[in-house]
Parts: structure tokens; sequence; C-alpha cells
């Protein structure tokens, strides 16, 4: 259950990494 919950948080965190600078140079242009 633990590492199933850790590694749900670790995908979350890399979509969130990889999604928010892109919507910050989306907003910025």
């Amino acid at each position: 259950m633990t590492q199933t919950r850790a590694v749900l948080a670790l995908k979350i965190v890399l979509w969130l990494s990889a999604l928010a600078p892109s919507a910050w140079l989306a907003n910025g242009l």
C-alpha cells in the first residue's frame, strides 16, 4: 500500500513538473 502510494505521488509530481513550465510559458506568451 505504502509503496503504491509513493509511486502515485511520484507520478503526480513528475506530471506537475512537466505541465507547470509549459502552462507558465503559455501564460507568458
